[in-house]
């Protein structure tokens, strides 16, 4: 999973991508805190955006070869992406920001086509457990990687 998550912070950092994730009020392109890496919680509280992956390390995708482990081996998981905005802040701004995330993903193949991503999911929001004053809204994209 680890050429998984790396291909996606790559895709995040390229300079064309960053654009199309903009805060619908102000235009800015959010920060992203990815996992374990230094991150500062934008102050005055503006929306940002974390990165985290679960899955599958390999899940054995076929059977009948001679050797099990002959057999194709797929990964498959969830790409965590949870937008944050300032509490208070009504959710409408916290739902266009996460639109954008699942269409970023939309139909994009990464590491050389082996990379898919396919539903995305927008769940319901809440007051988030970070330390300040955040609503967060959970997205959550399904990828799958082909014989990993």
């Amino acid at each position: 999973m680890d050429e998984v998550y790396d291909a996606i912070v790559a895709y995040l950092k390229r300079p064309e991508t960053s654009p199309l994730i903009v805060d619908p009020i102000t235009s800015d392109v959010p920060p992203i805190r990815y996992e374990n890496e230094p991150f500062v919680k934008p102050e005055p509280p503006k929306p940002w955006v974390a990165v985290s992956l679960s899955g599958i390390v390999y899940g054995q995708a076929s059977i009948g070869a001679h050797e099990q482990a002959d057999n194709r081996w797929d990964e498959a998981g969830q790409l965590w992406l949870p937008v944050f905005v300032p509490s208070g802040s009504g959710s409408s701004r916290a739902r266009q920001l996460a639109k954008q995330l699942a269409n970023l993903f939309r139909g994009l193949t990464l590491l050389d086509g082996s990379l898919e991503f396919m539903d995305a999911f927008i769940g319901t929001g809440a007051p988030s457990e970070e330390k300040g004053s955040w609503y967060e809204l959970p997205v959550s994209i399904e990828w799958r990687r082909i014989e990993a």
